[in-house]
């Protein structure tokens, strides 16, 4: 198979067709090279059939797709001299029924599907003749740019490389491996680990932009001292779900010249100062977990640049710190020796193993879970303006832990920091209420001696 770029009418996106010449065309579905909205010429008169389907399929060729956003695939197919199939696969087949569409044609077909955003669809074409030359035409999201640590399977083989072909409200989307420090200017647009910070490293990033970026399941650690996150010169930044990490006197997160900088379910560790403000730097924090021997928070700045925390951990001996510290605002956050604001506490947040099992501090082995007994569970402000579905372990947000009172005695309530409880499940609970009571012995008496197939 042999992909071709081509003009398109108006009415048809054209994003990237085989942007890394190498990958350009595959026989194999687990090669298939990414591609977005566009026309394709696939010449399959040289490939054998892959895989099983439930459509008709001989010589068959594949391409990946990756929408940025939700919306309809469309699919049409044109064959001059024989007849074909298309067929669209969440991964590659290895029976027959896997299709999420599928149709079969002789001469010409339309084939339309719901996407989800960042899912990725692997798309099948077939031609049964002997001549079999096919005109595919993709309308719909505009596709993800990716990312691969030696673009074995990505379009590009670094972020930057990704960044400079990217245009704004483009969506950059990076495999597991570890990347080199990026740098963001004047676009906006999102980065999102493909399978979260356990998997997707980076050497830290510098955001210098009039626009907004986007930040998503990535670890940031520097490999020299200086910020995992720098903004600056009007960045607006805001991070869910990732992991900062400092190296020497560099703080984690810095916020300077005017930059915003709003973390959602964060982890801050080690440096001099977790998340840092100056010149005029703005930071919000909320449902996130700062640790280290310095200072959690550091205000250096003008006392009406804002400062907040919601809902967030601070483990540090100087958990507020530097010249306008009185000016941060807190609120339901666990703050050693106290802080003015509702819903503050000052208890031992009881992480699970803060020192992990090699015993020293900061280090990849650390648990900052809460532990069942932590005055942190279902003590946060349901409230707070959030993003966040699921904590930082990919595990649910919100789940209600019957060993604890709700804050405000609300049905339930999130947690304080950066993880969400995940209370053991009760095998008597029939009910999924979090107790085993009446109500569970009612559901038994009523199903006892039924048989179960």
């Amino acid at each position: 198979m042999t992909l071709h770029r081509a003009f398109l009418p108006a009415c048809v996106t054209t994003l990237v067709v085989g942007a890394v010449a190498a990958h350009a065309q595959s026989d194999v579905c687990a090669d298939a090279p990414w591609v977005g909205p566009g026309t394709l010429f696939v010449d399959n008169d040289f490939y054998a059939l892959d895989g099983p389907s439930s459509c008709t399929a001989s010589r068959d060729a594949w391409v990946r797709y990756l929408p940025q956003t939700p919306g309809t695939l469309q699919l049409s197919e044109l064959i001059a001299d024989s007849g074909g199939s298309m067929a669209v696969y969440l991964g590659c087949p290895s029976g027959p029924g896997q299709e999420l569409a599928c149709v079969a044609f002789d001469g010409s077909a339309v084939l339309s599907l719901p996407v989800r955003s960042l899912n990725a669809y692997y798309i099948r074409v077939s031609a049964d003749g002997p001549f079999g030359d096919t005109v595919l035409t993709m309308a719909g999201p505009p596709a993800a740019r990716v990312v691969g640590t030696d673009g074995a399977d990505g379009q590009y083989s670094t972020i930057d490389d990704a960044l400079s072909a990217a245009q704004s409200g483009d969506t950059i989307y990076v495999l597991p491996g570890t990347y080199s420090r990026f740098t963001v200017v004047n676009k906006s647009l999102k980065i999102v680990g493909a399978a979260g910070p356990n998997a997707t490293a980076i050497q830290g990033t510098s955001i210098a932009t009039n626009g907004v970026v986007e930040l998503a399941g990535l670890f940031a650690k520097p490999i020299t001292v200086v910020p995992a996150l720098d903004a600056s010169f009007n960045a607006s930044v805001q991070a869910t779900n990732c992991v900062f990490r400092g190296v020497g006197g560099a703080g984690p997160v810095q916020s300077r010249s005017s930059a915003t900088v709003t973390l959602h379910g964060c982890l801050l560790l080690g440096g001099s100062a977790g998340a840092y403000s100056t010149v005029n730097g703005m930071l919000r924090l909320v449902n996130c977990t700062i640790a280290n021997s310095g200072a959690g928070v550091y205000h250096n700045d003008a006392a009406n640049a804002g400062v907040s925390l919601v809902n967030c951990v601070i483990d540090a001996p100087t958990p507020i710190g530097g010249p306008f510290a009185p000016h941060v605002l807190a609120t339901y956050s666990r703050i050693a020796g106290g802080w003015p604001g509702v819903g503050n506490i000052s208890d031992d947040p009881q992480f699970v193993d803060p020192d992990g099992p090699d015993g020293v501090p900061f280090t990849a082995d650390d648990d900052y879970r809460l532990a069942n007994t932590s005055p942190c569970i279902d003590a946060g402000d349901m409230y707070a303006e959030s993003r966040l579905v699921f904590d930082l372990d990919g595990a649910p947000r919100v789940v209600d832990h019957p060993g604890h009172l709700n804050e405000g005695g609300l049905p339930v309530a999130v947690d304080m920091g950066a993880y969400e409880s995940q209370p053991a499940p009760c095998e008597g609970d029939l009910t999924g209420d979090g107790r085993v009571a009446l109500d569970d012995l009612s559901i038994l008496l009523t199903q006892f001696g039924a048989i179960c197939n």
